[in-house]
């Protein structure tokens, strides 16, 4: 699930990098909305990089890990906050 997120997080960084591409289409050259489409354009295929990096890795580790066994519920004095 983490891997399939990963993706879904960098997919949306994508989206950011193309908004902010287009942004900066539109605005005059040397302009303050160009620097800052420029910088969130770089900023954010950082992030979509390493979003897919983990992804991919989580979903190639995936097959060969043991699926945890499932826990009970600790009861209330188990757990050392019993209220004494």
């Amino acid at each position: 699930m983490s891997g399939l997120l990963s993706l879904l997080t960098a997919a949306v960084c994508v989206g950011v990098v193309v908004v902010a591409e287009r942004i900066e289409d539109h605005s005059k050259n040397l302009s303050t909305a160009n620097y800052v489409a420029t910088g969130a354009m770089v900023v954010f295929f950082m992030f979509a990089l390493l979003a897919v990096i983990r992804g991919v890795a989580d979903l190639i580790r995936a097959p060969f890990v043991k699926p945890l066994a499932p826990s009970a519920p600790a009861a209330s004095g188990e757990n050392g906050s019993g209220g004494k």
